[in-house]
């Protein structure tokens, strides 16, 4: 389903431009070529094993978690099963749903801080200057 997706990543207002050329890039990287086994074994694990398990670390999450499956779905089928779900999820399936939802084209990119100094900063590796990536408000507007 639609939805709002979030890459956030800092660094000093001279590499600004060359995170977000990476950041495109790897997007790029994960709609074009499958995951590898690591990628999709320490992916796997940190959702099963790790994202999942901090709702039922204690007491009151446990019940906050099922409650509010309860309230929203009416059962607990979701949390009995997801363990399971996301460990049968393969490389293929990851790289199809990248290319339905990473989006390139419709990505939105949000620069905070000092504006002209990131503004200003030359190239590091040959990536394109903030300038050319366009913008359509903002302090940035129009450069």
């Amino acid at each position: 389903s639609p939805g709002s997706y979030s890459f956030r990543t800092f660094g000093r207002p001279v590499v600004i431009a060359l995170l977000i050329h990476l950041s495109f890039e790897e997007i790029n990287r994960i709609r074009n070529d499958p995951v590898s086994e690591v990628e999709l074994m320490v992916a796997m694990g940190a959702l099963a094993d790790g994202e999942f398990t901090l709702g039922y670390r204690d007491g009151a999450t446990t019940s906050a978690t099922l409650a509010r499956e309860w309230t929203r779905y009416g059962n607990h089928d979701r949390s009995a099963t997801y363990q399971e779900r996301v460990r049968s999820v393969t490389a293929e399936e990851v790289q199809a749903m990248a290319q339905v939802y990473l989006q390139p084209e419709k990505i939105d990119v949000v620069v905070l801080g000092p504006i002209s100094e990131i503004l200003n900063a030359p190239s590091i590796e040959g990536e394109l200057p903030i300038r050319a990536l366009g913008s359509t408000s903002g302090p940035g507007a129009g450069m």
